[in-house]
């Protein structure tokens, strides 16, 4: 019933084999019309000294027996007689046996005879009437051959069938509608009944409750399976399928089976659950993208934080090797800070300035990695990659002690601390491995290996020389130039055997005052002379820097470094490679 009843255009997509019943009209017409031409042979009476020719008598016999089957029908269709089979053998017999005739040469008799009869001098009219008989029989012949085509088409229509005689005109009011057909012909309708009991190929309908079964099989299947799917466009394509597929497998089980499902709850539970569970990962995947960015932003800043909830994979498990830069920071004097005042103001002291330096860190899109005490562990190329880290962080440092003056003014004019704060700051850039780091229950994204080691120390060797701000050679190379500061001792820091260039940064090259510059001038060519053991032009240059800035500790340090060599003097094995012995 999916299927037309009738279809003009293609007969095989029709619900069942359509015979109109003009098609049986049309082969009692030709029927008759064979009949007819018995009697139109038989009027020929042509015939000879001897009697008619063999033509009549067969024509004779052949409407005697017409007639017979003609009795023959009228008795079985008033019931008088019930042998169907015997009927349409004998009328199988006759059309036969009328085929015989128009093919047995009897038509050839008849010209022959003719021809004869011409031959003794007969009118010759009687050529045209020769030609007349030889129409005749050729158009015979055409109407016998079109009905015999005809009829075994519709046996071959029928063959094995029932049938329903109805109307399927489209002007009939006897039409009707089915789930597939708004205007389904009603005769269909009965036959596809008929053709269900017949065949046994009934429709097993399951109960209400079963559908509901499916439906959260369905759901059940359905929502496992969109868990794991992270991706959008694969939900939607697997919610796709998964509608298409509670369909064809349901309409596969009635087709085979005859068992029927109903499928409205499936396929809307299958809808549902691709809708339902979209609608809450997006809610969850927001909340926990809110979360990230709350959480994240506590140590990163808030262009790295999008560039993560955008692509999460940035933060992958485990750590990798990266080049990046570390950042150390402390306070100098801190225990004696502590000293001086009750652990609440202490913490209130320490989260006014964690706060100050952390926000500096993360606006130069830097990570925090841990807070130990009053020190600063940061570094800066991870997880988002920096081109610019090693500028990144030194430029972080330069605006954290200049933060720092305006943040000790205000406490200590306010009695807020009875000692302002300084920070010392080690920078140092180079290969780390930076990840996820820990166990499966607690897990910490960090920095470890040499190079991080390094940068820590760097923080504590500004005690040294009186420095706020000492980086790696790695590091001062990779700011080009972008920097004010000066080279110090080459040093063999605790735990680190090979020499390291210190270099003291001082400002932004660009914001640097002209005194700050003459001190640099001046501070690396004293420290030129010294390493090439010319400790009086040192001692000139150093005692220059003093007078440039006579708060200078590091000038000062290396004046009385260099007078006590003027004064003790260097043995053959000196070197200006210093090694520290405390952190």
């Amino acid at each position: 019933m999916k299927k037309s009843y009738i279809s003009q255009n293609d007969p095989k997509d029709m619900s069942f084999r359509h015979l109109s019943s003009y098609d049986f009209t049309y082969a009692d017409e030709l029927e008759q019309k064979l009949i007819d031409n018995l009697s139109s042979i038989e009027a020929l009476e042509i015939k000879t000294a001897s009697g008619y020719l063999g033509y009549h008598d067969a024509v004779v016999w052949l409407r005697a027996s017409w007639h017979d089957l003609a009795t023959w029908k009228t008795a079985l269709l008033q019931g008088t007689r019930d042998d169907f089979d015997g009927y349409f053998a004998a009328r199988a017999e006759f059309f036969a046996n009328y085929g015989q005739f128009l093919e047995g040469g009897f038509d050839t008799e008849i010209y022959d005879t003719i021809e004869r009869i011409i031959a003794a001098g007969g009118a010759a009219s009687l050529k045209d009437f020769e030609n007349t008989v030889r129409g005749n029989f050729k158009v015979y012949n055409d109407q016998y051959k079109e009905y015999t085509e005809h009829v075994a088409s519709l046996a071959k229509s029928a063959a094995g069938s029932f049938a329903v005689i109805g109307d399927t005109a489209t002007g009939t009011s006897d039409l009707g509608n089915n789930p597939f057909k708004q205007r389904y012909p009603n005769v269909g309708t009965h036959a596809n009944i008929y053709n269900t009991i017949m065949s046994r190929q009934l429709i097993t309908p399951t109960p209400r409750w079963f559908s509901w079964l499916v439906g959260l099989a369905v759901a059940a299947l359905s929502a496992f399976a969109f868990r794991r799917i992270k991706v959008l466009r694969e939900r939607i394509a697997y919610g796709l399928v998964s509608m298409v597929a509670v369909f064809v497998i349901l309409a596969a089980i009635m087709a085979f089976t005859g068992v029927y499902v109903q499928l409205f709850v499936p396929l809307m539970t299958a809808t549902f659950t691709f809708l339902l569970v979209s609608i809450l990962r997006f809610v969850f995947s927001e909340q926990e993208k809110s979360f990230l960015r709350k959480a994240f932003t506590m140590y990163l800043s808030s262009d790295v934080v999008n560039q993560i909830v955008a692509d999460p994979s940035l933060l992958k498990l485990g750590g990798h090797e990266k080049h990046i830069t570390a950042l150390f920071t402390d306070i100098k004097s801190f225990s004696t800070l502590s000293e001086k005042v009750t652990p609440e103001q202490l913490v209130e002291i320490l989260n006014r300035y964690l706060t100050l330096m952390s926000n500096i860190v993360l606006e130069e899109k830097g990570t925090i990695d841990k807070y130990i005490g009053d020190a600063i562990v940061s570094f800066f190329g991870a997880p988002i990659d920096l081109p610019d880290h090693a500028e990144r962080a030194c430029l972080a440092a330069v605006r954290m002690k200049q933060a720092e003056k305006a943040l000790n003014d205000d406490m200590v004019s306010s009695g807020f601390t009875p000692m302002p704060v300084y920070t010392r700051i080690g920078i140092n850039s180079g290969p780390m491995v930076v990840g996820n780091m820990g166990t499966d229950n607690k897990m910490n994204y960090t920095i470890m290996g040499n190079d991080v080691n390094l940068a820590a120390r760097l923080e504590g060797v500004n005690k040294q020389y009186g420095t706020w701000i000492l980086v790696s050679e790695s590091t001062w190379k990779a700011t080009n130039g972008k920097f004010l500061g000066r080279k110090l001792d080459r040093v063999r820091v605790v735990g680190i055997e090979t020499p390291v260039q210190l270099d003291n940064i001082l400002g932004v090259r660009a914001e640097a005052s002209g005194r700050q510059v003459t001190l640099v001038e001046r501070f690396d060519e004293a420290i030129d002379a010294y390493r090439e053991k010319r400790f009086g032009d040192a001692l000139l240059l150093f005692t220059k820097c003093t007078e440039i800035d006579p708060e200078d500790n590091a000038s000062r340090i290396f004046l009385d470094r260099v007078k006590g060599l003027i004064k003790e003097g260097t043995g053959p094995d000196w070197s200006d490679i210093v090694n520290l012995t405390t952190k």
